[in-house]
């Protein structure tokens, strides 16, 4: 008589419960991941002061941050830019103007760090996503 090597295995509700407690833990982790702010683009200022968002559609010319120092931002025309600064290498100047969710701009002397936050345009290829 030929013996089955693979015992018939005995399901326990409890079992049960943790299968069904981890595929809702899956799928809540993949909407999270997936989902953004809705659909207008903010603009994301950190610094040691606090973290600030704005509308990426308004006009707006933001107060000076920075500990160290002046960092002024300037959000026109759907873009971020910073408008200037007095840090030494004066790199994030030379960033120039950011349009689109996932684009930075850093101050490191000021501690200053400017991004988009928000969805992208349906179907645009960057480097990320090819």
């Amino acid at each position: 008589m030929q013996h089955n090597r693979l015992a018939r295995v005995q399901l326990r509700p409890f079992d049960l419960l943790v299968f069904v407690l981890g595929v809702m833990a899956i799928g809540v982790s993949i909407y999270f991941t997936t989902s953004v702010r809705g659909g207008v683009p903010e603009v994301e200022v950190r610094s040691p002061a606090g973290v600030w968002l704005y509308p990426l559609k308004n006009d707006l010319l933001l107060p000076p941050v920075g500990p160290e120092g002046t960092c002024v931002i300037a959000i026109e025309a759907r873009t971020v830019r910073v408008l200037s600064s007095d840090c030494p290498k004066m790199i994030c100047l030379q960033t120039g103007r950011i349009s689109q969710p996932g684009q930075w701009i850093g101050c490191l002397p000021h501690q200053v760090f400017i991004r988009i936050l928000g969805r992208s345009e349906e179907g645009a290829m960057d480097a990320a996503a090819y």
